[in-house]
């Protein structure tokens, strides 16, 4: 038995480094990967197993617009009224995408 598990990708833009992983504004719903090895380690810990590969999720119907060919979005700030947009601008300071990947409970889980 497997089941799916969606994850988001952020990034913020800064003018040295360039875009850079980041954590998710407060009150997020979406569950933010910031270190896949740090996440590979958790799904171990708690008995859970990854199959198959990362696939980009298709964000066209979720939020109106199309993405890049690379699944970012970005916008200004991440704020509930942000406009999301496949064009980065000279004032897009973040950009997000969203992944999804199949899991399945772990030898510890058989009978």
């Amino acid at each position: 038995v497997s089941t799916q598990s969606t994850w988001g990708e952020l990034q913020r833009w800064y003018p040295v480094p360039g875009w850079v992983s980041t954590t998710p504004p407060p009150g997020s719903t979406l569950r933010f990967i910031y270190d896949a090895d740090l996440l590979n380690r958790w799904m171990e810990q708690i008995g859970w197993v990854w199959v198959g590969t990362w696939e980009l999720c298709d964000l066209s119907r979720e939020v109106g617009c199309k993405t890049t060919e690379d699944g970012w979005l970005y916008a200004t700030e991440l704020i509930e009224t942000a406009i999301l947009t496949a064009t980065q601008h000279r004032d897009s300071r973040v950009r997000l995408r969203k992944w999804k990947r199949s899991c399945s409970p772990g030898d510890a889980f058989l009978p």
